[in-house]
């Protein structure tokens, strides 16, 4: 028995119940405990939206057409697809059937030539589909009253700002803004170019924004979280 085994996690890997490193641990001691030998797909993070954003997973459904393995080993269903319309989630489903491949997580195996099986993936499919929509909802109604309250709720560092963790807003950082208020002086009053500001900027050793965040301590001096 030849397995593929596909991970993924999605590029908000904060929502992720497993990291990659997790999914192959897991999967693949659960193949070897099975006796299978294995084949790796990793996908990396990438959203499940299409097949065409998914490189790895072409090429798995390229290698199940040509029937160069018997399961598909996955984390959790989902993994496969979780697109709006399921018309991805029928695709994998449809060359999976027409090869004999079964789908499966260390939980349950799928034969997709059963029908009860094939039923139970589209309604696993179905209600993976509908707590996206869930989620994506709840996320939106979140971030449209996080800015109803004035909140900031960006990821990205802002020039002449720093986020105030109490109030969840920003407040004017008074060294960057003079870095920003000359960048404006230089570009709207002396109608100077971008490569100008720069010079001029770098002439002066004025921090980027990266820079004026490592020296608040907000990142590390290797550029990560502190």
């Amino acid at each position: 028995m030849i397995c593929a085994i596909y991970i993924r996690v999605s590029t908000k890997r904060q929502q992720e119940k497993f990291s990659l490193p997790s999914q192959k641990k897991i999967l693949v001691q659960y193949a070897k405990s099975q006796g299978w030998d294995y084949l790796l797909y990793d996908e990396g993070a990438v959203s499940g939206e299409t097949i065409e954003d998914r490189p790895v997973m072409t090429k798995l459904l390229q290698d199940a057409k040509q029937k160069k393995f018997d399961i598909c080993l996955v984390i959790e269903l989902e993994r496969f697809s979780r697109d709006e319309d399921l018309l991805d989630w029928l695709i994998i489903k449809k060359t999976f059937r027409e090869s004999n491949i079964k789908m499966a997580t260390p939980h349950q195996t799928y034969d997709l030539t059963n029908a009860e099986d094939d039923f139970m993936t589209n309604i696993l499919g179905t209600l993976s589909t509908r707590e996206k929509k869930k989620f994506l909802e709840r996320a939106k109604r979140g971030a449209l009253e996080a800015v109803r309250q004035g909140r900031y709720i960006g990821s990205h560092l802002r020039l002449g700002y720093k986020y105030n963790k109490e109030t969840k807003k920003l407040d004017v950082a008074l060294e960057e803004a003079k870095v920003v208020k000359t960048i404006f002086e230089m570009c709207n009053e002396k109608n100077l170019g971008v490569v100008v500001i720069a010079d001029y900027l770098n002439s002066k050793d004025t921090p980027s924004p990266l820079g004026f965040a490592k020296e608040r301590g907000i990142v590390s001096k290797e550029g990560t979280n502190a």
